[in-house]
């Protein structure tokens, strides 16, 4: 059947009534018509062949159609062969391509040369320019093995830059562009112009991978073959000398290197106070899951009315060791409570059907199915000071960082938001639905309609702690251990990730030991982990255990082809985390931290804070082998990229020259030979099964802590080894009194750098001991009594709360931030 005869098939049947449901097989026909010609089905290509029908009357024949192909709510285009299979291929190309020999379509091909994904397939068929699309199928077909991802990237990278330059310079075929004329015009910017430098700088050494990729398949053709083929090659690039002396993608890297590291030179030295306000962060974001489990408990077994209003304490931990005494106002709300407070405001959006809903009880009025709004309402100040803490992430979701509405309030406001804080891009941040928002099918006019119109702030209270809790895991794991990201994203519930060693060393300690596989790598390797990140995870899985109320898991596949399957912790609604989503956790966790000398956020991310461990360990004169072991580096190179000093370290070093003479009998004692035979020691030691000073090593290989553990990044303290801190800083300061007095400033100068250190320790102890003391609080919900007194018992001195009604639009800024000195002095 054809989409024209499957149209007319449903228009013949259909009456007045456009929002009448069409029968499932007529919408089926339709589908599978589409599907056959090469077209993809959803509901806005079916609405137009079917204008004259509401979209009411085609979603449930859709819905039939997608659920009998074993599809989810949204699938890709290529997961039809007749769009993105081999013959769809075959058919897009010209027929030498269609038989290229040495390839998929080769006819001899007895399996030697695999096939594209259909990913891949896709991409190739909707290139527009046919020379374009020949070459880049040639290129997809020769590079086969390359991967998947790495090589949609490839194409995608190539492809674009090469159109625009095309439809630019009107050149209709590929073949036709004289590299050593355009693309050096391009590289001095008199061509290209509706190119990024990125577009250009891909361009120019795309353009060569092309050419040398051509060149060593000819020489696997034969003569006659090597005719049929060469009209699909590219020029090859003549003056190459020329064009490097340019050389745009060496001066976007080394641009892109300088932000890292202006970046590295302010995060570094704070890791101690990175992990103390994650943990608090979600500490808060703990109690505010916890707060309203229990207020929702109360009201099925008081069965209290709604709108239910309640409040909790809370003791906000800080770096000065003052805690904030708060007490956090909330109120919940089920669907009909909010409906009718909703209308009761001048809520209008289709009211006559959701009035009927709302008075028989029924669809997601119906009380089994009735979902809670939480209704957050400002925080008052219960201390002696009128100061308070409120959420942290409360700008954000006021100014639209996460929302996806492509509207101009909403763009300008989240892009001010943005530049005003100092980040670069303005686009929203990702995020997976169900995570910082619920998913659309739980949500409701009515909460939009309040927070739009009226100033209500309502959260998503379960997706926020779950976010806190993964963006914690992230820093806790990537500022101890230095693992990448796609490392991370690797922890899984599984035996064969999560060790446990038992017995180690001479006091029979437990350490715990994550197994992951390093970038590049196909056997496992070791991550060791103390207790506080142990707990961490144990956290996550409980969370995980109460949501879906299930023991384990669902195993589900991860971002990357390269691994299997597995019980990934980091998913949410059966869905793995990706690195964009973790980044996002990061900054939501981590927003308005840091900020730089001129004011501004530090846009902190996974890369960054593996960039900074290293630059922490050398910092320590680890060698930079060493380095790469720890990283699980193959390329030395990169390790030294990543170690490279920052500017603020090469200038300290610098002043070094000029405050003391160096001893040269002192400095004897370190000679790079001794140093040598410290490490071939330490060759083959697991750093994380040894005792070392003030806390737990974590590093899992050559161990760096043998000769300097007090400060090491792989050293995570232990409060409870404060004594041993203590003693090392009283005997530096002994021993910088004593190399004084005999004239050793050498001795001098590193003592007092060990006393620095151990400083640094004791003071991140101080703050692991408050983060502690700030997790271990209980949170007793109360009700709120409703009388006639409230309006002015909100208006109480010290009190940042959020009112209620038509005026509390127009204060909504005030209310979240006029009464907290706190965000003030920040």
């Amino acid at each position: 059947m054809t989409i024209e005869q499957a149209v007319q098939k449903i228009r013949s049947v259909t009456g007045a009534n456009k929002s009448e449901p069409v029968a499932n097989h007529l919408i089926a026909d339709l589908c599978n018509a589409m599907w056959d010609a090469g077209h993809h089905p959803r509901i806005k290509a079916i609405r137009s062949c079917l204008p004259h029908l509401h979209e009411r009357a085609i979603q449930q024949g859709f819905h039939a159609w997608r659920a009998s192909r074993g599809f989810r709510l949204k699938y890709p285009r290529w997961a039809n062969p007749n769009i993105a299979g081999p013959e769809a291929l075959a058919k897009s190309v010209s027929p030498d391509i269609a038989t290229a020999p040495f390839t998929w379509f080769d006819p001899n091909n007895d399996g030697r040369w695999p096939g594209l994904h259909p990913r891949l397939v896709g991409y190739l068929v909707r290139i527009e320019n046919q020379s374009l699309r020949d070459v880049m199928a040639l290129y997809a077909l020769i590079k086969a093995t390359f991967g998947d991802q790495a090589l949609y990237c490839r194409l995608s990278t190539c492809a674009v830059p090469l159109r625009k330059l095309m439809d630019e310079q009107q050149i209709e075929r590929v073949q036709d562009i004289n590299p050593d004329d355009l693309l050096f015009r391009v590289s001095e910017g008199k061509a290209g112009k509706d190119l990024t430098s990125t577009q250009q700088s891909a361009l120019l050494l795309g353009w060569n991978t092309l050419t040398n990729t051509f060149l060593e398949y000819s020489e696997r053709l034969d003569e006659k073959q090597r005719q049929a083929m060469s009209a699909f090659f590219l020029r090859p690039l003549r003056n190459r000398y020329r064009m490097h002396q340019k050389r745009p993608s060496i001066l976007i890297r080394d641009q892109r290197h300088q932000k890292v590291k202006a970046k590295t030179d302010i995060i570094h030295t704070q890791f101690h106070k990175l992990r103390f306000l994650a943990k608090v962060r979600c500490n808060q974001a703990s109690r505010l899951h916890a707060g309203v489990k229990t207020a929702i408990r109360s009201v099925i077994e008081g069965k209290c009315p709604f709108p239910y209003e309640f409040s909790y304490e809370e003791k906000v931990a800080t770096e000065s060791g003052r805690p904030v005494h708060q007490r956090v106002l909330l109120t919940l709300w089920d669907n009909a409570s909010l409906f009718d407070h909703a209308r009761s405001l001048g809520f209008t959006r289709n009211l006559e059907k959701a009035g009927r809903h709302r008075k028989r009880r029924t669809g997601r009025f119906a009380r089994p199915d009735s979902r809670y709004h939480l209704q957050y309402r400002g925080v008052e100040s219960l201390g002696e000071s009128s100061r308070t803490e409120p959420f942290w992430f409360l700008d954000l979701f006021e100014n639209r960082v996460f929302s996806c509405q492509r509207t101009s309030e909403t763009e300008e406001k989240r892009a001010g938001f943005l530049e005003d804080r100092g980040y670069t891009s303005r686009l929203p941040w990702e995020f997976l639905p169900g995570l910082l928002k619920p998913i659309r099918r739980h949500t409701s006019a009515e909460t939009q309609f309040l927070e739009h119109d009226h100033g209500y702030r309502f959260l998503h209270y379960e997706g926020i702690y779950a976010t806190s809790l993964f963006g914690h895991l992230v820093v806790r794991m990537q500022t101890t251990t230095g693992a990448r990201i796609g490392e991370v994203q690797q922890i899984s519930q599984n035996p064969e990730c999560i060790k446990q060693l038992v017995n180690v060393g001479p006091k029979a300690a437990t350490r715990w030991l994550l197994r992951m596989f390093p970038k590049g790598r196909r056997e496992r390797g070791d991550f060791f982990i103390d207790n506080d990140t142990k707990d961490l995870l144990i956290e996550v899985l409980r969370l995980h255990r109460e949501v879906s109320n299930a023991r384990q898991l669902p195993v589900i596949p991860t971002q990357s082809s390269r691994h299997p399957a597995d019980r990934y912790i980091l998913q949410w609604d059966g869905r793995a985390l990706d690195q964009s989503h973790l980044n996002t956790a990061i900054r939501f966790l981590l927003y308005n931290a840091v900020l730089d000398a001129n004011g501004a956020c530090v846009d902190i991310t996974s890369h960054l804070l593996r960039h900074s461990f290293a630059t922490e360990m050398a910092g320590l004169n680890v060698p930079v082998e060493v380095i790469a072991q720890i990283l699980h580096h193959r390329n030395l190179e990169t390790t030294r990229y990543y170690s490279r000093p920052t500017k603020q370290q090469v200038m300290q070093a610098a002043e070094l020259l000029f405050v003391d003479r160096i001893d040269i009998a002192a400095e004897s004692l370190r000679h790079p030979a001794e140093i040598g035979r410290m490490l071939r020691e330490a060759e083959g030691q697991i750093g994380a099964l040894t005792e070392v000073v003030g806390g737990t090593c974590v590093i899992g290989n050559m161990c760096p802590a043998k000769f300097a553990c007090v400060g090491c990044s792989g050293n995570a303290p232990d409060p409870d080894r404060r004594g041993q801190i203590e003693a090392k800083r009283d005997w530096a300061l002994v021993q910088i009194t004593w190399a004084a007095k005999e004239g050793l400033p050498a001795e001098q100068r590193q003592m007092r750098r060990l006393a620095a250190d151990c400083d640094q320790v004791l003071e991140e102890m101080t703050l692991i001991e408050r983060a502690r003391a700030d997790s271990s609080q209980s949170v007793a919900v109360e009700q709120e009594k409703i009388h006639a007194s409230k309006e002015a018992r909100r208006t109480k001195p010290g009190m940042v709360a959020h009112t209620m009604g038509p005026k509390a639009k127009g204060n909504r800024k005030a209310s979240y931030r006029r009464g907290s000195p706190s965000r003030q002095k920040r």
